[in-house]
């Protein structure tokens, strides 16, 4: 079976998410520079997005379904990995009129 599109609403959203920010992603973690909290991660910052890729592929999606979902994550500000973690679940639900339900990394 499928994935299908990957959304805010798709029941792997939260999963997704916890691979795209852990340490086999994004690996968004705390630092201390110059004696003060920080907070630093891992993004290419290209349109690519091999990390979104591979943990779509890694949850079952197709090569088309990969496609689709960079798209939608594209048109909701999900521009490169980072970018997927931090506005995608934001734009979603402020353009579906609801609260939000997570907290960006």
């Amino acid at each position: 079976m499928s994935l299908g599109l990957m959304t805010p609403i798709h029941p792997k959203w939260d999963d997704f998410l916890d691979r795209l920010e852990g340490p086999d992603g994004c690996n968004f973690r705390d630092v201390v520079r110059n004696g003060k909290k920080d907070s630093t991660w891992d993004c290419d910052n290209t349109p690519n997005r091999p990390i979104a890729r591979k943990h779509l592929a890694a949850l079952g999606a197709t090569s088309q379904e990969i496609e689709q979902s960079l798209g939608f994550f594209h048109a909701f500000g999900g521009h490169c990995d980072c970018e997927i973690a931090f506005n995608v679940q934001d734009s979603f639900e402020s353009y579906m009129g609801r609260g939000r339900r997570r907290r960006n990394p």
